[in-house]
């Protein structure tokens, strides 16, 4: 697959050199597996896959974005380059830096080489998981596993690749009792096969168990214990939107403007690093959607009197593949 796809995302930079067009193509191919469960049965499984090119361009101070697939690349250069006479101008260029030391994506042979059998086999581990406590039922849930791989080139000469896995799992659990119906939710998402299909399922229903016998608290000032995914929840949409690079440099965040003062508690650090070591990390990669090393930024936000600016670039080229997705960057940009 790796000489596959660097060979479409050259053919992109080649066709777009001969007409003297500074570009970057993106070049992704998607394989995975999805298992359903509904009612306490496995109902469905489906197999499926993405493939597709986005391209950059880069003409005078201006750049454009456009998606194709292999039989449809100079269309797509074409496309890149109407969209660009209708783009704010700008400093734009290509990354040429050419280290791209470290290893690759995280890659689980376990996965890779998992089948729809697999997959039916750890759903049924997660009903079975859920199934502990008699007056509960696997509502519905699922689960999905796969490979991504990519390639990117670009006209400054670059042309990198990376590959990496993917798994997924979620349940809901129904309880009822005296009346009162509530129900658990759990999921795991991982890069490899390192968490228990069955643990999900269990844990879905104790959160249900949780929910019995609630009682009504007057509004007050306490302190509140949540689990990591719910205080997850809050940083994710309430947070770490405001540390955007766009909305800070247009002045939309609350934390604008604001370095070097206290925005938050004492013991909170928020660090940008897609270079996490954890292996089942599944918003980190050795290379990212553009030919650019990753590395760690300062911290965004950090429990110190005078917190380090955010480093980072802002041109990115989004992993726009698949047609509907490719569509979404184009509308975006």
């Amino acid at each position: 697959m790796r000489e596959e796809l660097l060979r479409v995302a050259g053919r992109v930079v080649g066709l777009a050199d001969a007409m003297d067009v500074c570009c970057e193509a993106f070049v992704q191919k998607k394989r995975y597996t999805s298992i359903s469960v509904e009612s306490g049965k496995v109902t469905f499984g489906s197999q499926d896959g993405d493939y597709g090119i986005g391209i950059r361009v880069i003409n005078g101070r201006h750049t454009g974005y456009a998606f194709c697939d292999e039989r449809s690349v100079e269309f797509g250069l074409k496309q890149a380059l109407s969209v660009a006479r209708l783009s704010r101008p700008g400093d734009y260029a290509f990354e040429d830096d050419r280290d791209y030391s470290g290893v690759r994506s995280a890659f689980d042979n376990r996965v890779a080489t998992m089948v729809t059998e697999d997959g039916i086999a750890l759903a049924q581990d997660m009903i079975e998981g859920a199934s502990f406590d008699p007056r509960a039922t696997p509502s519905r849930g699922g689960l999905s596993f796969g490979t991504q791989a990519f390639a990117v080139a670009n006209t400054n000469g670059i042309a990198v690749y990376d590959e990496g896995t993917f798994l997924g799992a979620h349940m809901m659990t129904v309880l009822k009792e005296d009346g009162a119906m509530v129900n658990g939710d759990e999921s795991q998402v991982s890069r490899a096969r390192d968490f228990s299909f069955e643990e999900i399922g269990r844990r879905a229903t104790e959160k249900a168990i949780g929910q019995l016998g609630q009682r009504a608290v007057e509004t007050a000032t306490m302190d509140v214990i949540l689990r990591p995914d719910a205080a997850f929840d809050l940083l994710a949409n309430t947070v770490v939107p405001s540390l955007y690079g766009d909305s800070v440099r247009k002045g939309e965040s609350v934390y604008a403007g604001r370095m070097g003062q206290a925005v938050a508690a004492a013991g909170i650090s928020l660090v940008d690093d897609a270079t996490h070591p954890r292996p089942g990390s599944c918003t980190t990669r050795t290379r990212p959607s553009r030919p650019e090393p990753v590395r760690r930024a300062a911290p965004c936000a950090e429990n110190a009197s005078s917190p380090a600016p955010r480093t980072g670039r802002h041109r990115p080229l989004p992993p726009a593949t698949s047609s509907s997705r490719a569509r979404r960057w184009a509308r975006r940009s």
